[in-house]
C-alpha cells in the first residue's frame, strides 16, 4: 500500500508536525516514513504546487493529507533566480519570511 506519509499546510499543519501528529496518524495508518512540508503563512497555491512537484518527483506510493489556509493568501515569484531550493522563486510576501529581493 503507502509506503511514506506527507503533510502539507499553513501554520495549523505546522503545529501538528512540530507536535508529531502526523507521525502518529503515519503509525496508525501502517506508516513508517513521515514527512511534513507544512509552512506558517502559506497560501493554498504553495500547497498545491509543493504537494504536486513532491508527487512527480516521489519514487514510492505516498499518502498526502493537506491542511487548507486561508483564501485570502497568495504568493509570488520574487526570489532570486538561481535559488534551487524546493520552493524556488515563490514566496508569500503577506506571512512568510523572504530575503534576496
Amino acid at each position: 500500500m503507502f509506503s511514506q506519509l506527507v503533510v502539507n499546510g499553513d501554520s495549523y499543519m505546522e503545529v501538528y508536525a512540530q507536535g508529531n501528529g502526523h507521525v502518529d496518524l503515519g503509525q496508525r495508518l501502517g506508516i513508517n516514513k513521515c514527512h511534513s512540508m507544512a509552512i506558517g503563512g502559506s497560501p493554498n497555491s504553495r500547497l498545491i504546487r509543493t504537494t504536486l512537484k513532491h508527487s512527480y518527483a516521489a519514487q514510492e506510493p505516498t499518502f498526502y493529507v493537506l491542511g487548507v489556509g486561508f483564501i485570502s493568501r497568495w504568493e509570488v515569484a520574487i526570489l532570486n533566480a538561481d535559488d534551487d531550493s524546493f520552493e524556488g522563486r515563490w514566496t508569500n510576501p503577506q506571512n512568510q519570511d523572504y530575503k534576496n529581493l
